[in-house]
């Protein structure tokens, strides 16, 4: 999406591989550019702070560093930190790994990881150095973060959606109701829904606000 929510970027895919994009507007859903070049594709969608073109390609919230996943010549993939025009590796090892997203204010971003456990690595905005890793249960496929940064979701193999805190990164809640892997999750731009696609065939859509406050009036 744009950040204003008028425009959603689709990407025509055969496999893994990208075979083109367009742009649509999000009020009657009627495309508006098609067989768009990536390199226009941020100033289309109104630029690039936080702008997320792919799991694997995501802006840092000012937009001046990009977080990509690319493949080597030897076919190894790697996490590139890329500012101002240098490009630089990844310490950590995250073979395997799938996604990553920033946290809303910079400074840190969660990257998926397949090792044993597999989990999260939490890594220095700047540097790229992990600071942390949050174990997972099963492979964890997909990760976002709600847009006021208090709250990290992740989607794994086992079918299970959890939800934990960014101060500690302690467990919150688990959500249950998909029979298959969790393939995305992701929080809508109010942080009010969040929604998740799996393999079982559905998307659901979760209430993230307490029902406390709903009740309260205080609430979307």
């Amino acid at each position: 999406f744009s950040r204003d929510g008028r425009s959603l970027l689709l990407t025509r895919r055969n496999g893994n591989r990208a075979k083109g994009h367009c742009i649509v507007e999000t009020a009657g859903w009627t495309m508006t550019h098609e067989d768009v070049d990536p390199d226009e594709i941020p100033a289309l969608l109104g630029g690039t702070r936080s702008l997320r073109l792919a799991p694997q390609h995501v802006y840092s919230p000012d937009g001046r560093t990009l977080l990509r996943r690319i493949r080597q010549q030897a076919g190894k993939r790697v996490w590139t930190l890329n500012r101002s025009g240098e490009r630089h590796e990844l310490p950590g090892a995250f073979s395997g790994s799938r996604e990553a997203v920033w946290h809303p204010d910079g400074r840190w971003f969660a990257v998926t990881t397949r090792g044993d456990p597999p989990g999260i690595a939490i890594c220095d905005g700047h540097t790229g150095e992990t600071l942390t890793e949050v174990a997972q249960p099963a492979t964890v496929f997909t990760v976002d973060i709600h847009p006021d940064g208090s709250r990290l979701v992740t989607g794994s193999e086992d079918g299970v959606v959890r939800v934990y805190d960014t101060e500690r990164f302690g467990l919150i809640t688990e959500l249950n109701g998909h029979t298959s892997y969790i393939f995305s999750a992701r929080f809508s731009p109010d942080g009010t829904r969040l929604a998740t696609g799996s393999g079982d065939g559905t998307v659901r859509i979760w209430d993230t606000v307490p029902r406390s406050v709903r009740r309260s009036g205080d609430g979307p």
